[in-house]
């Protein structure tokens, strides 16, 4: 599609983070670099339709795999968008019949952000890339506001904890890891791993046993 063809059809492309982060996750699936040539318009032009377009559809219609491709990226794109601006991870999950009706959820830890009845989704799409900006950006707002207004229930924050075990330099830091009782979970499941393997609780207790012969020699 020509530059001249996506300003049309699409109108003036935006500077806008949902955008980018959206372009960024249909990005992610390109392994090969197939689309390093692409613009994000030229990416995201499959979102747009226009009035025309769309009184040519049918009203009932089963929704092609491409579009209901389309709408989880679209909520990716929120829940990824939310973690950066919250540090709350989120996750869509979805259910759409053969009919086009169905729900979409966006969960951010605990927490229910996003709950949206889907209807005609063989429809889905947006009249220019600034209406779909505009809807991104508005149902992540709404998602971090329900973050703010539910802290006890919104989960742990993704933060690094320093291992606070007798020996921290043997474990460093864990990026995934957001306090310290999930730390210590780490650890003894990394304990348990150990013991599984062969060999794992000789190999163990003989290095327990050279540690403690060093602290009576020393």
């Amino acid at each position: 599609m020509s530059d001249l063809a996506t300003e049309v059809r699409g109108g003036t492309y935006p500077q806008s983070e949902y955008l980018a982060q959206l372009a960024a996750v249909i990005r992610a699936q390109d392994s090969y670099g197939t689309w390093d040539g692409k613009t994000d318009a030229d990416l995201l032009a499959d979102y747009i339709v226009t009035a025309e377009e769309r009184r040519d559809m049918p009203i009932i219609a089963d929704p092609e795999p491409e579009v209901l491709d389309r709408i989880e990226k679209f909520y990716d794109a929120i829940g990824l968008l939310l973690e950066k601006r919250s540090g709350i991870m989120a996750a869509q999950m979805s259910r759409i019949s053969h009919e086009g009706f169905g729900r979409v959820v966006l969960i951010a830890g605990r927490l229910v952000v996003i709950s949206k009845h889907l209807r005609d989704v063989h429809r889905f799409g947006f009249t220019s890339f600034q209406k779909l900006a505009e809807a991104g950006e508005k149902l992540t707002a709404e998602a971090a506001s329900m973050i703010a207004a539910h802290p006890k229930r919104r989960g742990p924050e993704r933060t690094s904890h320093v291992c606070d075990s007798q020996n921290p330099g043997r474990h460093g830091v864990h990026s995934e890891v957001p306090d310290r009782d999930q730390c210590r979970d780490l650890h003894r499941l990394r304990a348990l791993l150990q013991g599984l393997r062969p060999g794992g609780d000789d190999a163990a207790r003989g290095e327990r046993g050279r540690r403690a012969g060093r602290g009576v020699g020393g």
